[in-house]
């Protein structure tokens, strides 16, 4: 069943009916053939097949050309505005580069409220590598795939490799060294989407052989992808098999084969495993995080207007302060010139008072009487 040219429906969701839709890309081979084993996901499924494959002609603009039609083809194609998005290996490649599109646009925006990434290692090596490398790559045997279609598939493989040769990942608002921590908060939403990975756990290259560009980082968790962001990569779950065979059959859970089965037999299981739980929790997971990556971008950016309101009423009592410091030498000046003059009041008062009482005379007469009080002592 499809829905228009390129975007074709691999699976309808039997459960809830309004849940968010899942867009898989298709890999470096250009088709969707590995999506059509998929078991139900609850949700409907779409599959975005390489629209050049059949013609063998090359994206000139790489893969932000592609990105770019392949959005706006899901925007022609889709009633929804809000989808997960992802693909196995060179698929993930292209949903991160749509999502950073999506990202930007302001007119009938479309949310992609988190990716899958399906054994997509980061695609840069690092400059300090020791490894040995394979020059040309390892292709997929692609056992029990017709001839004709198999050269079709290796020719996209090798396309799909040199456009990925020249790409640099997008660059995020979030991720801008220079910008101050509270704007990269207020931004939240334009960092990557919450993601994925699901990672093959065994490398394709044997040992002393050269190592093959998907296994550069396969020693570690998030397959590379810290060189990149060290948050958006949310969730890892380890699928049994290398990078080619993680649509294997112990992965998978069987359909109804299509009329032709010579071209899909490669890719179906004949006993359901763990690939269904893998994703089916995936999904949910992203439904759950995006409303609570929702709820925590609005109570961040509530907090940081306080924070500012804080900071503000801070610096006004800082310049407040000040002020008071600096009328403090006049403050003090003033009040030990009153002082002064207090201590000559009370000794005038003193001496007037000793004069008009005839204390001696008093004390001489009345010995039982207190002696008159000193004011002397007031200022004590």
């Amino acid at each position: 069943m499809s829905r228009g040219k390129n975007l074709a429906i691999t699976q309808l969701a039997y459960g809830d009916a309004k849940a968010t839709p899942l867009v898989l890309l298709h890999d470096g081979g250009g088709t969707v053939l590995s999506y059509q084993a998929l078991g139900p996901l609850d949700r409907d499924v779409y599959g975005i097949s390489d629209p050049r494959f059949d013609a063998g002609k090359p994206w000139a603009g790489g893969i932000p050309e592609m990105a770019r039609a392949y959005l706006q083809m899901i925007k022609a194609e889709l009633p929804q505005r809000n989808i997960l998005l992802g693909g196995w290996s060179f698929g993930g490649f292209l949903s991160l580069e749509i999502a950073h599109l999506a990202a930007q646009e302001e007119e009938d925006p479309l949310t992609i409220s988190g990716l899958i990434f399906i054994d997509t290692p980061y695609p840069k090596a690092p400059e300090d590598t020791n490894l040995r490398l394979a020059i040309n790559g390892h292709l997929p045997e692609l056992t029990g795939i017709r001839p004709q279609l198999r050269r079709k598939i290796h020719s996209s493989i090798k396309y799909a490799r040199a456009m990925l040769a020249s790409w640099q990942p997008p660059k995020w608002d979030g991720q801008a060294e220079s910008m101050d921590r509270m704007q990269k908060d207020l931004k939240l939403m334009r960092n990557p989407p919450p993601t994925i990975l699901l990672r093959a756990s065994s490398a394709l290259t044997k040992a002393n052989e050269p190592v093959a560009v998907v296994d550069i980082f396969r020693h570690d968790r998030v397959l590379g992808w810290n060189e990149y962001d060290m948050t958006f990569i949310r969730v890892v779950w380890d699928i049994p098999g290398d990078h080619y065979s993680v649509f294997g059959a112990r992965n998978l859970t069987p359909q109804i084969l299509p009329p032709d089965w010579h071209e899909f037999e490669a890719h179906y299981a004949k006993n359901p495993e763990v690939w269904l739980r893998y994703l089916t929790d995936s999904y949910k997971w992203i439904d759950h995080r995006a409303q609570v990556d929702g709820d925590l971008s609005q109570t961040v950016v509530q907090l940081q207007v306080q924070l500012q309101n804080t900071k503000e009423e801070l610096q006004q009592a800082r310049t407040s302060e000040a002020m008071a410091l600096a009328q403090k030498p006049f403050v003090v000046e003033g009040l030990n010139e009153k002082e002064v003059g207090l201590r000559e009041a009370l000794n005038q008062t003193d001496r007037a008072y000793k004069t008009v009482l005839p204390t001696d005379r008093l004390r001489r007469l009345r010995p039982d009487l207190p002696p008159p009080p000193s004011f002397q002592n007031a200022m004590v």
